[in-house]
C-alpha cells in the first residue's frame, strides 16, 4: 500500500512538470496564443492548489529517491513555478468584467472579439498587474466609464482602442486612475467627462507609448483636460493628442491635458487641441496649473483657446514649472472678442525655459486686442535659449508680451513678428525686466492697422537691456505715424555691443526714429553701439533717421551713428538722432554720413536736429553729414532751434554740408538757440547752393560763444566763409584760417571767415589766417553791427576787390580804430576798410596785421631746477608772436628722453606738464611749435640735472643693556630724504668686538625698510656694528652708519647646594659634603668665593 501511495504522489509530480512546462512555454510565445493555453495554465494552477503541507514532504522525500539529473528538474521546476504569471482571452464584456475582477495575480488578458460594448464601470482593486491586450480590438464605452483603478492597482493596456466613454460630471470618461496605468500603442477618442475627457489621473502614475487620443472632450459649467487630467505623474513617449477639445459653459481648461501634477512629453504631437468657454478658453492644448511640465521634442501645432470674452494660451497655459525643449510651437491660436492672450504660451507667474526650440506662426488675436503672438509672461520667469520666434502675430507684441515679468532671451533670433505695439516683444509695466543677449531681432514688423505703429521690433515701457545683440531691417509703420522702427522706449533702455541697421520708422504723414524712438519718460543708454543706415521717412516729415528723443533722456557712450536718413516730402530733420525738448549728452563718439533731406521744403540737421533741448557733445567726431532740400540744407550737421542748448566740447566737425537753394551752416545751424564751443575743431565744412552761407557756423537770433576753437578751411557760396552771424557771437582765443566765401565766378562772397550782419560780433585774443573773401572783407564783414574787435592777429587776409581784412560797410556806422599795429590803419587802406574812425558802435582795437607768416618764440620755465629723484617737475611752456603777443591755441610737442606729447596752448599761450624722473640723469626737454599756416616753428630746450636721492641709515638695539649669552635684536633701517623707509635695500652688516670680527652679511633685503637680526655675545665686551648702503642704484645716495655697546654680565641671584653622601652615619664614619653655587636660570658658577 505504501508503495502505491509513492507511485500516485509521483504520477502528481509529474503532472505538475508537465503544466509548469507548457505554462512557461505558452508565456514566452503570447504573441501567438493557442487554443488550450488558458485550459493548461488553468489545470496547471488547479493542480498545484491541490497539493497540502503533508503530500509537500512526501514530494520531498521522492525527491531524495530520484537521481541526479531527476534533482536539477525539480530546481528549475520550482524556479518557473515562482514566477508564474496567468494569461487568458476573453471575447465579451461580461467575460473581460469577471476575468479582471476575479484575478488574484499577475494576469495578461488579450482580447478576441472584435467589439466589447460596456454595461458598467470595471474596477480594479487588487495589488496586481493586470494586462490587457487588446489585440487590435475595440471597447465602447456606451456612454459609461470603463475602468477604475484603485491605488496600489497595476494596469496596462495595449494594441487597444476605446470609444464613446463617458463620465458625465466626473473624472476621467474612459478611466480614472488612481494607481499606475501603461498605455501602449493604444487609441482613446470620442470619449467625455468633466476632468479628463478620456483620462482621470488621481495621485497615480500613468505612461502613455506610442498611441492616440483623439477627439476626447472634457465638458460642464467648466472643462478640465479634453483628453487627460493629471493630478499625479504622466509620462507620454511618442504618441499624438489630436482634436481633443476642453469646453464649458464658463470656462474650459486644457484641450487636451490639464495637468496639476508631474507631467512629460518626449517626441510626441499635439495638434488641433482646443479650449474654448463662454467665458474664457485657456490652454488650447496643456493647462499647467502649479505643477511641473517637461516637454521635449514635441510638437504642439493648431491648438486653439478661445472666448466669448478671452482666450489664453493657444498652445499652453502655465502657472507653475514648464521646460520646453527641442521643439516645434506652430500655428497655434489664442482668441477671443475682447482679447486673445498668448498665441503659443501663456506664463502667469509661472517659471517657463524655452531651450533649442521654435515658434512659428502663432496668432493671438482678439476684436480688441491681441498681446503676445507666441508668449503672454504676467509676472512670471521666461528664459529662452538658442530657440526661434518666426512669423508670429498679435496687436501687441508680435512674438512675446511682457507684463510685470521677467525675460532673458540668449542667442535666439526673432524673425518676420508682427504687431501694431512691438512687431517681436511688447516689454510693459514698471515691474517687467527683459534682457537680450547675443540674439538677432529681423525684419519684424509693427503696422498700424488703421493709425499708428510702435516699435518694429521692441516696445518698451519696462526696463529693457540689449547686449552683444543685432536688429536689422525692423520697421514701424502706420497709416499716420510710424514710431520707433527698431525700438519704442518710453521706459529704461540699456544698450551695449549691439547693432541698428537698417530699421525703418515710415508713415504717410510721419517717420519718428529709424531706429529707436525715446518718449518722454524713456531714459536711453547706447554704449559701444553701431546705428547704421537707418531710415525715418513720411510723406510729409521724417524725423530722426536713428533716433527721436522726444523728452527723454539719451546718453551715446564710445558708439557710432553711420548713413542713417531722415527724409520726408516736405521736411527731413536730424538724418541721426532729432531731439524735441529732451536731454542728450554725447560722448567719444562717431556720427559719419548721415544725411537730412526733403523733397520739397528743407533739410535740416544732417547729423543731429536739436529743438528746445539740451545737447552735450563731447571728444566726439561729426564728418561728412549732410542737410540737403529743394529750397533748404540747414545745418550740415547739427540744428539748434527752439530756444535749444548746444554745448560742443573738445570735438571735431568735419566735412559736413549744408546744401540746396539755400544752403546754410555747413555744420551748425543755430537758431534762437545758444551754442557753446570749447576746443573743439570746425574743419572742411560747406554751404552751398545758389546762397549758400556761413560755411561752419549760421547764428540766427541766437548766442554763441567760441573758445580756444579752430575754424579751419570751411566754404560758403557767398557770405560767411566759417560763419554768418545775425545773433550775439563772442569767440576768445581762437584760430580761423584758411575760409573761403563766395565764387570767383559770380563775384560774390563777403567775409572770408566772418560775416556778421545788424547783430553783435565779439572777437578777441584770435588769430585769422588766409581767409578769403571773393569781394570784400577778407577775415570780417560787418554790416550794421556791433563790433568789438581786439588783441587779435590778422595774417595775410585776402580780398580781391577792395583788399582789407575787415570791412565795415555800412556808411553811416562810426568806429573806433586805435592801438592797432601793420600796415597803415587810416581810411580805405588794405587793413581796415571804412568810411570814418570816429567813435561809435565798432571798435577795431589793439590788433595786429601781417602780410605774411608771423615769426613766434617759445620758452620753457621749470619749478625745480635741482630736482631729486621721484619729485615732480612742473614744466611752463609759452609761445609769443614778435609782438610777445600770447598764442593760444597752438601745437607744441614736448619731446623729454625721446617721449614725446603733444600739448595745446591756453588763453594765455601757455601749455603745462609735470614730468617726474625715475632715475638721477640730466634731463633733456626739447620742445617746438611746428609751423603752420599763420606761424613759422620755433623751437627751444633746456637741460634739467637729477639728483639721486639722500639716505640715512639708522641702527638700534632692542635691549638698553646688553647681557653676556643672552639674545637680543639689532634693527637696520634705511630711510630716504622724507624719512620714508626704503624697501627692498641691499645693506652690509658687520658685528666686530675689540679683536675680532664676529660677522658679516652682505646684501641683506628686508621688507618694510627694516632689517631684524636676533644676536647672542657669549663674553662680557665692546661690540661695534657697522651698517653700510653703496651700490649702483640710480635712485638713492650710499649711506652708513656705526653703533657701539658693551656687554656685561648680568646680576643673578644665586643658590647653595649642599649634599651629603651619608646621611645616616656611625660614630668615626667619614661625612663628605659638597656645596655648589648656581645661578636663577639653573647654571653652576665655577670660581667663586665661600664663606
Amino acid at each position: 500500500m505504501k508503495k502505491i501511495k509513492e507511485v500516485l504522489l509521483f504520477v502528481i509530480v509529474l503532472v505538475l512538470l508537465v503544466g509548469v512546462a507548457t505554462a512557461n512555454e505558452v508565456s514566452t510565445e503570447a504573441d501567438t496564443p493557442t487554443s488550450d493555453t488558458p485550459l493548461i495554465l488553468e489545470k496547471a494552477v488547479q493542480e498545484k492548489s491541490t497539493v497540502s503541507p503533508s503530500d509537500t514532504n512526501t514530494v520531498e522525500n521522492i525527491k531524495q529517491k530520484t537521481n541526479t539529473n531527476q534533482t536539477k528538474t525539480k530546481k528549475n521546476i520550482q524556479k518557473n513555478t515562482n514566477n508564474l504569471k496567468k494569461d487568458t482571452t476573453v471575447d465579451s464584456w461580461t467575460t473581460l468584467n469577471s476575468t479582471i475582477t476575479d484575478a488574484t495575480e499577475d494576469t495578461t488578458i488579450t482580447l478576441t472579439g472584435e467589439t466589447y460594448t460596456a454595461n458598467g464601470t470595471i474596477t480594479f482593486n487588487q495589488a496586481i498587474t493586470i494586462t490587457i491586450d487588446g489585440n487590435g480590438q475595440t471597447i465602447d464605452g456606451n456612454q459609461t466609464q470603463i475602468f477604475y483603478i484603485n491605488s496600489g492597482s497595476s494596469v496596462i493596456l495595449k494594441n487597444i482602442t476605446i470609444i464613446n466613454a463617458k463620465n458625465t460630471d466626473g473624472y476621467g470618461g474612459a478611466i480614472d486612475n488612481g494607481g499606475n496605468l501603461t498605455i501602449i500603442n493604444s487609441t482613446l477618442k470620442n470619449n467625455t467627462a468633466k476632468y479628463g475627457g478620456a483620462i482621470n489621473n488621481n495621485n497615480g502614475n500613468i505612461t502613455i507609448i506610442d498611441s492616440n487620443l483623439n477627439n476626447n472632450t472634457a465638458t460642464g459649467q467648466y472643462g478640465y483636460g479634453g483628453a487627460i487630467y493629471n493630478r499625479g505623474n504622466l509620462n507620454i513617449t511618442d504618441s499624438n493628442f489630436t482634436q481633443n477639445n476642453a469646453t464649458g459653459q464658463e470656462n474650459g481648461y486644457g484641450g487636451a491635458i490639464y495637468n496639476n501634477g508631474n507631467l512629460n512629453i518626449t517626441q510626441s504631437n499635439l495638434t488641433q487641441n482646443k479650449a474654448t468657454g463662454q467665458n474664457y478658453g485657456v490652454g488650447g492644448a496643456i493647462y499647467n496649473a502649479y505643477g511641473n511640465l517637461n516637454i521635449t521634442q514635441s510638437n504642439l501645432k493648431q491648438n486653439n483657446a478661445t472666448g466669448q470674452n478671452n482666450g489664453y494660451g493657444g498652445a499652453i497655459y502655465n502657472r507653475g514649472n514648464l521646460n520646453i525643449t527641442q521643439s516645434n510651437l506652430t500655428q497655434n491660436n489664442a482668441t477671443g472678442q475682447n482679447y486673445g492672450v498668448g498665441g503659443a504660451i501663456y506664463n502667469a507667474y509661472g517659471n517657463l525655459n524655452i531651450t533649442q526650440s521654435n515658434l512659428n506662426n502663432n496668432t493671438a488675436t482678439g476684436q480688441t486686442d491681441g498681446y503676445g503672438g507666441a508668449i503672454y509672461n504676467a509676472y512670471g520667469n521666461l528664459n529662452i535659449d538658442n530657440s526661434i520666434l518666426e512669423y508670429n502675430n498679435a496687436t501687441h507684441g508680435g512674438a512675446i508680451n511682457n507684463y510685470n515679468g521677467n525675460i532673458t532671451i540668449n542667442n535666439t533670433n526673432l524673425t518676420y513678428n508682427n504687431a501694431t505695439h512691438g512687431g517681436a516683444i511688447v516689454n510693459n509695466g514698471t515691474g517687467s525686466n527683459l534682457t537680450i543677449i547675443n540674439s538677432n531681432l529681423t525684419q519684424n514688423t509693427a503696422t498700424g492697422q488703421g493709425q499708428y505703429g510702435y516699435g518694429g521690433a521692441i516696445y518698451n515701457n519696462g526696463t529693457l537691456n540689449i547686449t552683444q545683440s543685432n536688429l536689422t531691417q525692423n520697421n514701424a509703420t502706420g497709416q499716420k505715424y510710424g514710431y520707433g522702427g527698431a525700438i519704442y522706449n518710453n521706459g529704461t533702455l540699456n544698450i551695449t555691443q549691439s547693432n541698428l541697421t537698417q530699421n525703418t520708422a515710415t508713415g504717410q504723414n510721419n517717420g519718428h526714429g529709424g531706429a529707436i524712438y525715446n518718449g518722454g519718460s524713456g531714459t536711453l543708454n547706447i554704449t559701444q553701439s553701431n546705428l547704421t543706415h537707418n531710415n525715418a521717412t513720411g510723406q510729409n516729415n521724417g524725423h530722426g533717421g536713428a533716433i527721436y528723443n522726444n523728452g527723454g533722456n539719451l546718453t551715446i557712450t564710445q558708439s557710432n551713428l553711420t548713413q542713417n536718413t531722415a527724409t520726408g516730402q516736405n521736411y527731413g530733420h536730424g538724418g541721426a538722432i532729432h531731439n524735441y525738448a529732451g536731454t542728450i549728452n554725447i560722448t567719444n563718439a562717431n556720427i559719419t554720413n548721415n544725411t537730412a533731406t526733403a523733397q520739397y521744403s528743407e533739410g535740416a540737421g544732417g547729423a543731429i536736429y536739436n529743438n528746445g533741448g539740451n545737447l552735450t557733445i563731447t571728444d566726439s567726431n561729426l564728418t561728412q553729414n549732410t542737410a540737403t532740400g529743394q529750397t533748404y540744407g540747414l545745418g550740415g550737421a547739427i540744428l539748434n532751434t527752439g530756444r535749444g542748448n548746444l554745448t560742443i566740447t573738445q570735438s571735431n566737425l568735419t566735412q559736413n554740408k549744408a546744401t540746396g537753394q539755400y544752403g546754410v551752416g555747413g555744420a551748425i545751424y543755430n537758431n534762437a538757440g545758444t551754442l557753446n564751443i570749447t576746443q573743439s575743431n570746425l574743419t572742411q565744412n560747406k554751404a552751398t547752393g545758389q546762397y549758400g552761407v556761413g560755411g561752419a557756423i549760421y547764428n540766427s537770433r541766437g548766442t554763441i560763444n567760441i573758445t580756444q576753437s579752430n575754424l579751419n578751411n570751411n566754404t560758403a557760396s557767398t557770405n560767411g566763409g566759417a560763419i554768418e552771424n545775425y545773433g550775439l557771437l563772442t569767440i576768445i582765443h581762437s584760430i580761423l584760417e584758411n575760409n573761403k566765401a563766395g565764387n570767383p565766378n559770380d563775384g560774390t562772397g563777403r567775409g572770408g571767415a566772418i560775416y556778421n550782419d545788424y547783430r553783435s560780433l565779439n572777437i578777441s585774443n584770435s588769430t585769422l589766417t588766409n581767409n578769403t573773401a571773393n569781394k570784400d572783407g577778407a577775415a570780417i564783414y560787418n554790416n550794421h553791427g556791433d563790433v568789438v574787435i581786439e588783441e587779435n592777429n590778422f595774417i595775410a587776409n585776402n580780398a580781391p576787390k577792395n583788399g582789407a581784412p575787415i570791412k565795415v560797410a555800412d556808411d553811416s556806422q562810426n568806429v573806433k580804430i586805435d592801438y592797432n599795429i601793420g600796415d597803415d590803419t587810416t581810411l580805405y587802406n588794405n587793413t581796415i576798410y571804412t568810411n570814418t574812425t570816429d567813435d561809435g558802435s565798432a571798435r577795431v582795437v589793439g590788433n595786429v596785421f601781417y602780410d605774411e607768416k608771423v615769426n613766434t618764440t617759445l620758452n620753457i620755465s621749470s619749478n625745480n631746477t635741482n630736482p631729486y629723484v621721484y619729485n615732480v617737475i612742473n614744466l611752463t611752456f609759452h609761445l609769443t608772436d614778435v609782438n610777445n603777443k600770447n598764442l593760444s591755441n597752438q601745437q607744441i610737442i614736448i619731446k623729454i628722453n625721446n617721449q614725446e606729447q603733444t600739448l595745446q596752448t591756453n588763453q594765455y599761450g601757455i601749455a603745462y606738464l609735470e614730468y617726474i624722473p625715475v632715475n638721477n640723469q640730466t634731463i633733456t626737454v626739447n620742445a617746438s611749435h611746428p609751423e603752420t599756416t599763420s606761424y613759422n616753428y620755433s623751437t627751444r630746450s633746456i637741460l634739467i640735472p637729477v639728483e639721486k636721492i639722500n639716505t640715512t641709515l639708522n641702527i638700534s638695539k632692542s635691549d638698553e643693556t646688553v647681557y653676556v649669552n643672552k639674545t637680543f635684536n639689532i634693527t637696520v633701517e634705511l630711510l630716504d630724504v622724507d624719512k620714508n623707509g626704503v624697501k627692498d635695500a641691499n645693506i652690509t652688516l658687520t658685528i666686530k668686538n675689540t679683536t675680532d670680527t664676529l660677522l658679516t652679511y652682505n646684501n641683506l633685503t628686508g621688507e618694510n625698510s627694516k632689517l631684524i637680526y636676533p644676536v647672542t655675545v657669549n663674553s662680557n665686551d665692546t661690540i661695534t656694528v657697522e651698517a653700510k648702503y653703496a651700490n649702483e642704484s640710480t635712485v638713492y645716495k650710499d649711506a652708513s652708519a656705526t653703533l657701539e655697546f658693551n656687554v656685561e654680565y648680568e646680576q643673578l641671584n644665586t643658590t647653595i647646594e649642599a649634599t651629603i653622601n651619608n646621611t645616616q652615619p656611625y660614630v668615626n664614619d667619614t661625612i663628605n659634603i659638597t656645596y655648589t653655587l648656581k645661578d636663577q636660570l639653573g647654571y653652576t658658577l665655577p670660581g667663586q668665593k665661600y664663606s
